[in-house]
């Protein structure tokens, strides 16, 4: 896939369909999407097959930490703020 002039001028030196599903996946779990959605959505028959395609990214994670830490009244969670590397 990566071998095509779109790709060439781009930039892009080594892409595969399955790096755009496993992005896809991704994106739309740290978009909180639940994973049997998600599953539906990418064809698969079950949630252990979707979970191969679904990473967190570091935003994600700084995202989800910091709905935790929102104010509720009980004890604060004090989240270690992600750095990204670089």
């Amino acid at each position: 896939m990566s071998d095509g002039p779109t790709c060439r001028r781009a930039g892009i030196e080594s892409l595969r369909f399955h790096d755009l599903r496993h992005e896809y996946g991704s994106r739309l779990g740290d978009a909180d999407v639940q994973l049997t959605k998600i599953a539906r959505l990418m064809g698969h028959s079950n949630t252990k097959q979707t979970e191969r395609y679904v990473h967190s990214t570091d935003d994600g994670l700084l995202a989800a930490t910091e709905i935790a830490a929102r104010p509720t009244g009980r004890a604060r969670i004090v989240p270690v703020k992600l750095v990204k590397a670089s």
